[in-house]
């Protein structure tokens, strides 16, 4: 039981014999007047008075009032137990009053908010008009009885309340089971999404460099035809070498004022072919980062296959939208790739001995044209 404001309006200590009070489910209790001084005498007048009074609204209000009567004057105690708004706890004020009797008139000074209660007497009932915390006035009817009787009703006010409080933990506990229940459905889901998208993200990563590893096949199958061509050019430069020679020796038969121009010529062409060697090693340094990039290609085609393959464990039931790239074709890409960087890489291996045998040659001829023409200046 806590302190709190109740009908009156006023912070007061709840009565030791209260300490169960709560609103009532069931029935109110007994109204009977039991025990020794039952009844009060009406002094001078012939009468008597219960010395206590009950009050029940059932689910609501339990009350008790206790006196006693001295003549025409009254004093005692007022306690009253209710069920607060959240219906889990009840509220208890006990009040001390006096008051007077005049005839079936009854008037109590309960003191504080509550000020003078005015009642009557009649047919073994006392109604008293009481105001709330509002102001508004509430009559009770009450009836003689005991405090043992009201300690049952507010027995039952206590049980209500005690049902109320365990239902509403209860649905706080359901609510809470379902919040939980919630934020884990929304973790796996999200975890799933997760993983389906590393699914999702590892099959593109794939094709996307069998994809590259086809743009390198081509890269280098050009790259190769500009070797080819670079070695034909020299090929060319030699065979000009060749005709400055031959050049050279006719004239050394008929005109041998011409073989040392011819020497010239020689050795003129002779340089034109180291010009063209040079442009076929520019050619062949630039091409050294596609024969780079052709094997970081491959090495990222495994590397991505192996993260595909994780990421396809972790979800085996997911199929990606485009589907899973096959191990054959990443075989395939593969086998391609390397077939294509050895064949390229063998090509300049024959290229650079080829070009050295052309240039070795260009300098035989054009040496032997000088020996011509010192011969023909001798």
């Amino acid at each position: 039981m806590r302190l709190s404001v109740g009908r009156f309006g006023s912070l007061i200590r709840p009565s030791a014999a209260f300490i169960l009070a709560c609103v009532c489910l069931a029935a109110c209790g007994s109204s009977t007047v039991e025990g020794k001084g039952g009844a009060v005498p009406l002094a001078g007048k012939g009468s008597s008075l219960p010395a206590s009074w009950v009050y029940c609204q059932p689910r609501t209000i339990a009350s008790l009032l206790a006196w006693t009567v001295t003549g025409d004057t009254v004093h005692g105690n007022y306690t009253s137990s209710m069920l607060d708004s959240s219906g889990t706890t009840i509220d208890t004020n006990t009040l001390s009053f006096t008051g007077v009797i005049s005839s079936s008139s009854v008037t109590l000074n309960l003191g504080g908010d509550a000020g003078s209660v005015s009642g009557t007497i009649s047919s073994g009932q006392l109604q008293l008009e009481i105001p709330d915390s509002e102001g508004t006035i509430e009559s009770e009817d009450l009836v003689p009885g005991t405090a043992a009787a009201f300690n049952a009703d507010v027995a039952k006010i206590q049980a209500t309340a005690n049902s109320n409080d365990a239902a509403d933990q209860q649905q706080q506990a359901t609510q809470q089971a379902a919040a939980a229940a919630q934020q884990a459905a929304a973790a796996a889901a999200a975890a799933k999404a997760r993983r389906q998208q590393a699914v999702s993200n590892a099959a593109q990563a794939v094709s996307s460099e069998e994809s590259s590893i086809s743009n390198d096949i081509s890269t280098l199958a050009s790259d190769q035809q500009d070797l080819v061509s670079d070695v034909s050019t020299i090929q060319g430069d030699l065979r000009t070498v060749r005709s400055d020679l031959a050049q050279a020796q006719s004239d050394a038969k008929s005109e041998p004022g011409n073989v040392c121009n011819d020497e010239g010529a020689a050795w003129d062409d002779q340089s034109t072919t180291e010009d063209d060697r040079g442009t076929y090693e520019d050619d062949l340094s630039s091409e050294q980062s596609d024969t780079s990039n052709t094997q970081q290609d491959m090495n990222s085609l495994r590397s991505d296959w192996a993260s595909l393959a994780a990421a396809e464990s972790a979800d085996p039931t997911y199929v990606p939208p485009g589907g899973f790239p096959t191990s054959s074709a990443e075989a395939s890409a593969l086998s391609a790739d390397t077939s294509a960087l050895s064949k390229y890489q063998q090509t300049v291996t024959a290229d650079t001995q080829t070009i050295a045998g052309y240039l070795s040659q260009a300098k035989t001829y054009a040496g032997k044209a000088t020996q011509l023409c010192e011969s023909a200046s001798a």
